[in-house]
């Protein structure tokens, strides 16, 4: 039996309001190669723009086309837009026909990382060739293509988009794969890691202390005292049956790291939570949960989701991307202290260093005891990109 983790996840409005000092652009390149047969991507890049890596779009079978990311600032230069000409990564070159520039957008868009939610190698039996999979959080805009950083000998890969204000506005995000077929085995591989300029807002995701015997039921409403810091902020409870019909609890605050507490503040206090988003039956059991490795945790959003009224699954179903002995089949769920009417959902994951090279499939969750309400709205919860 797959264990389940229920998350009741409140929104923070912890977002700190920073000036923008700077956008992305993608550049159109063209192919070139040397006496030595080694193929380069040349382009234009203006004299206030940072060069970041090249980006990726499938173009059929076997081929693709590329492109150039940069940064530039708000800033004026009296310098010289320069021609620069970056070595094609072997992996790219060796795998597929060059077919010219990518797309590139202007207007009143801009171009945006998604988070990457996984990234899974599958090798080729008997070859040198594997299949990449990325799984991200979609920013609803335009896909761009896959972007490709090497440092080190290691392919740092990232995905972006387009986004237009309207596809934000109209936006009801959602994991989608991106894949990279047949390419040459790199010796590793990585995220691509944007630097975040939001360093107040930083936080780290960890499991709070329930205290011992505050977990009660009244038939209506699940409630319970946690041990909070002042430097934290509630995310959400958590929960998961086991098949002795138990029912533990857990939950999770956003640690932030970078913010001190005011002198005369106490540095951690019991808190009340309460929530009527449960129906449990009475021949369930409560109590708290005590894994030693509840750091080790990731929130990602699901695929799809579906409330069932009948049956012995009636309650809420989830679809994710795994496949993994490594994920918990952990679902979060989320009420927005903003919008009342809207109800957040997502999904609980065990994050480790350790590589999966099964290939990525969709597995479905099952949180029985879930009650939607008329008055609300189910929404995935969205942790965007850059």
């Amino acid at each position: 039996m797959i264990k389940t983790f229920i998350l009741f996840l409140i929104v923070i409005n912890a977002n700190i309001s920073f000036g923008k000092t700077s956008k992305f652009y993608a550049l159109p390149t063209a192919i070139h190669q040397n006496s030595s047969q080694t193929k380069f991507a040349q382009m234009t890049i203006p004299c206030n723009s940072k060069y970041i890596g090249l980006i990726a779009q499938a173009a059929g079978k076997n081929s693709i086309r590329l492109g150039g990311l940069v940064e530039e600032k708000y800033i004026k230069c009296a310098g010289l837009d320069r021609i620069i000409r970056i070595p094609i990564p072997e992996a790219i070159a060796r795998s597929y026909a060059l077919l010219g520039s990518v797309k590139t957008y202007t207007g009143s868009g801009i171009i945006k990382f998604a988070k990457i939610a996984e990234i899974r190698e599958t090798p080729h039996r008997n070859s040198n060739r594997s299949n990449i999979n990325l799984v991200y959080y979609s920013n609803c805009g335009k896909p761009l293509g896959t972007l490709f950083n090497t440092q080190n000998g290691t392919l740092n890969l990232g995905y972006l988009e387009y986004v237009k204000k309207s596809d934000k506005e109209a936006c009801v995000s959602t994991q989608k794969l991106a894949q990279i077929q047949n390419i040459v085995r790199p010796n590793s591989i990585k995220v691509f890691q944007w630097e975040t300029k939001n360093l107040y807002g930083a936080s780290s995701l960890k499991f709070s202390k329930i205290r011992k015997g505050s977990i009660h039921y009244d038939g209506k409403s699940l409630s319970f005292k946690y041990l909070r810091k002042c430097n934290e902020a509630p995310i959400g409870i958590v929960a998961r049956e086991n098949k002795s019909r138990v029912f533990q609890l857990g939950i999770l605050v956003a640690h932030y790291y970078n913010q001190r507490c005011h002198i005369k503040s106490k540095k951690s206090s019991w808190t009340y939570y309460k929530t009527d988003s449960l129906k449990i039956p009475t021949d369930i059991t409560l109590a708290r949960i005590t894994d030693k490795k509840t750091h080790q945790i990731e929130i990602s959003e699901p695929i799809s989701y579906t409330i069932k009224k009948r049956g012995l699954k009636k309650g809420l179903e989830l679809t994710s991307y795994g496949g993994c002995k490594k994920e918990l089949g952990t679902v979060l769920l989320a009420a927005d202290r903003q919008m009342i009417s809207w109800q957040r959902i997502g999904i609980l994951k065990l994050s480790t260093s350790t590589p999966c090279k099964k290939p990525i499939k969709k597995v479905s969750l099952a949180l029985p005891f879930f009650v939607k309400k008329a008055s609300q709205t189910l929404r995935p919860f969205h942790f965007g990109g850059v």
